[in-house]
């Protein structure tokens, strides 16, 4: 006897699990890479300022949802961070010139290094200067200062101590490079107000006023000096003493 056809599976009805199985089965959106991410933050820090990078705003500047940066970030202070780390990947050193320069010479030039890196996102210095960073880029630079001063015989106190001190600096004058549009207007006030002293009230301030103001970068680069010159007495102090 002939075996009765068949009939075709019926598919299963529709219910709010199947639905939900169907839709977790659904390929979303593709991933957005870390690097765009970071990207656009920079570009918003540089546009309006460090204050103006929220989760909020980057979506939107990414035409995204935050819930897409949840996926790489944990809050806005994660965020802060990369944002550091990104600006920190920008120093660039000379590999020859750390291995073969006298540690003086090296420190300087990562210091120089660091500094020209911030200035060309001045408005991230304020992040360095809200929490220390540790980060692999700011990790990496730490070790490698603290390494040249080990290595010539600094004492780890001491090393410690000359690398804060370094970086410190650095923030200190890349803070000055921001600044807003009422900051300078206010500078620029303060200026005036100097070279218009009273000689009898303030001789010291009005015999220097005509002098002609020292950009930041020079000023930068004799602290600078100063501040390696007390390294090597702080040196030869401790040559003397062993």
């Amino acid at each position: 006897m002939p075996s009765k056809p068949q009939s075709p599976p019926q598919a299963a009805p529709t219910t709010p699990r199947n639905t939900a199985r169907a839709a977790a089965r659904t390929p979303g959106r593709p991933r957005m890479p870390f690097d765009r991410i970071l990207l656009a933050a920079l570009e918003i820090v540089d546009e309006q300022g460090a204050d103006a990078l929220t989760l909020r705003a980057l979506a939107q500047r990414l035409g995204s949802s935050t819930a897409t940066l949840y996926r790489h970030v944990d809050n806005r202070a994660d965020l802060l961070a990369h944002v550091v780390e990104r600006v920190l990947g920008e120093v660039v050193l000379d590999e020859e010139l750390l291995a073969t320069a006298e540690w003086a010479t090296a420190c300087g030039h990562l210091a120089t290094s660091l500094f020209d890196a911030i200035a060309r996102h001045p408005n991230a210095a304020p992040l360095l200067s809200a929490a220390v960073p540790t980060g692999p880029h700011a990790m990496a630079f730490r070790e490698r200062c603290l390494a040249i001063l080990l290595a010539h015989g600094f004492t780890p106190a001491n090393a410690r101590t000359l690398t804060a001190a370094l970086a410190r600096f650095v923030v200190g004058f890349a803070l000055q490079l921001g600044g807003s549009t009422e900051q300078q207007d206010a500078d620029r006030t303060a200026g005036d107000r100097l070279r218009h002293a009273d000689p009898a009230h303030y001789p010291a301030i009005s015999r220097t006023a005509a002098e002609a103001t020292v950009p930041l970068t020079e000023e930068f680069a004799l602290g600078l000096d100063l501040l390696l010159r007390g390294m090597r007495d702080l040196e030869a102090e401790h040559c003397e003493d062993r």
